[in-house]
C-alpha cells in the first residue's frame, strides 16, 4: 500500500486476518491509517476530477462552476511555489549535514539573539553550489525572477546560515550574470530587498554580510551609479535601525574613492552619515556603522572627515569614535578624543 500507492477498495483488505495476527491496539491503529490514507486518496481523486471537469467544459464552451474555479487557482499556485520550497529544503538538508554542535553554540554566544544551525561560510556557499547543479532545478537558476524568488526565501528563513545562502545566491550567482545591472531590474530587487530589515535583516551578522556582499556588489555593477547611490542612501529615511545602518554600510568599500565615483558623493554620504547619527545616536550598532564608514572618510577627503566628526562629537559614542578615528592622522586622534572628553565631562 505505501511503497507503490495503489488503493484497492477497502473491503478488499484482508482486515480478519490482519485481526487476527495483531494486537487489540495495533489492529484499531492500522485500520484508522488505512481508512484514513482511502479517504484522502478518494478526496483526491475528486478535486482532480472536479479540476479536469472545469477544463473540459472551458474547452466545451460552458462555464466552470465557482468551486471548479477555486479547485484550479489554488492547484496553480500551489505548484508554482512548490519547486522553490524544494530548493530551499534541498540547501537546508546540505546545510544541516554540515553543522556541528560545538560552530553552533560558538555562534549563539558571538552573535546574540540569532539562531545557527553551527555551519561555516564555506559550508553554505558550498552547500549553495551543490544545489545550484542539481539538474531537477535548472529552470529555477536559469530564471532571474525564480532565482532571485528563491534567494527572498531563504533570507526569509529563521535560521541565520539560511539567510546567508540566500545572500551568496544573489551576491555571487545572480549579480555576476548581469541580471540586476538595468535600473528597471535593480530597483525591483531593492524594494524586494527594502522588506527584509523588519524581521530578518536584523543582527549584525546577516546585515553586515548582506551589505557587504549585495548591495556593495550591486552598486559596482549598476546603472546609472548616481542613481542607485542616491536610492541607497535615502535608506536614511527609515524608521527601521537596520535598513538606516544598511544605507551607509553597503558603500563602506567604495567610500574611499570619493567624488571619483562621482561629482558629488562625498557630500551625499556625508547628509546619509549625519541624519543617521543624530536619529539614533543611542544605539549602538548605529554609533558602529556611522564610525566604520566616516573612517574611510578619511582616505577620500581628510578635511571633510574631520569637519563631520568635529560637527557631531556630541553624538559620538566613545565606541563610535574610535572606529571613526582609526586611519586619521595620531594628531586628529589625539586633538578629537580629548575634544570628545570634554564634551563628555561638562
Amino acid at each position: 500500500l505505501f511503497a507503490n500507492g495503489t488503493l484497492p477498495h477497502f473491503s478488499a483488505f484482508p482486515i480478519r486476518e490482519l485481526q487476527r495476527r495483531c494486537s487489540g491496539q495495533l489492529f484499531g491503529f492500522m485500520k484508522n491509517i488505512i481508512r484514513r490514507t482511502v479517504s484522502m486518496k478518494l478526496r483526491k481523486r475528486k478535486r482532480d476530477v472536479s479540476s479536469s471537469s472545469g477544463t473540459l467544459q472551458l474547452e466545451l464552451g460552458r462555464k466552470p462552476t465557482r468551486r471548479q474555479k477555486d479547485a484550479r487557482t489554488v492547484s496553480t499556485s500551489t505548484s508554482s511555489k512548490e519547486p522553490t520550497l524544494e530548493v530551499v529544503k534541498t540547501i537546508q538538508n546540505l546545510l544541516e549535514k554540515s553543522s556541528t554542535v560545538k560552530y553552533k553554540n560558538w555562534s549563539e554566544n558571538y552573535v546574540k539573539g540569532a539562531k545557527f544551525r553551527g555551519v561555516k561560510m564555506a559550508g553554505i556557499r558550498k552547500a549553495v553550489k551543490e544545489a545550484i547543479k542539481v539538474k531537477e532545478f535548472n529552470n529555477i537558476f536559469a530564471s532571474s525572477e525564480k532565482s532571485l524568488d528563491l534567494a527572498m526565501s531563504l533570507l526569509e528563513q529563521e535560521m541565520s546560515e539560511d539567510r546567508l545562502a540566500g545572500t551568496l545566491l544573489v551576491a555571487e550567482h545572480i549579480i555576476p550574470s548581469g541580471q540586476l545591472d538595468k535600473a528597471d531590474r535593480w530597483e525591483k530587487a531593492m524594494l524586494q530587498f527594502s522588506g527584509l530589515y523588519k524581521d530578518h535583516l536584523i543582527d549584525w551578522n546577516t546585515n553586515d554580510w548582506f551589505s557587504q556582499k549585495v548591495l556593495s556588489k550591486l552598486f559596482a555593477r549598476a546603472e546609472p551609479k548616481q542613481k542607485f547611490a542616491s536610492y541607497l542612501l535615502n535608506w536614511k529615511d527609515s524608521e527601521l535601525l537596520w535598513q538606516r545602518r544598511a544605507s551607509h554600510v553597503g558603500l563602506v568599500t567604495h567610500v574611499k574613492h570619493g567624488d571619483k565615483l562621482f561629482d558629488g558623493f562625498t557630500d551625499l554620504l556625508v547628509d546619509n552619515l549625519e541624519h543617521c547619527l543624530r536619529e539614533g545616536y543611542e544605539e549602538r550598532f548605529c554609533q558602529t556603522g556611522v564610525g566604520w564608514v566616516s573612517r574611510e572618510l578619511f582616505l577620500a577627503n581628510k578635511n571633510v572627515a574631520v569637519e563631520f566628526l568635529e560637527r557631531n562629537l556630541k553624538y559620538l559614542s566613545p565606541e563610535g569614535l574610535r572606529y571613526s578615528l582609526e586611519k586619521a592622522s595620531k594628531q586628529e586622534k589625539k586633538r578629537l578624543t580629548a575634544a570628545h572628553k570634554k564634551l563628555q565631562t561638562s
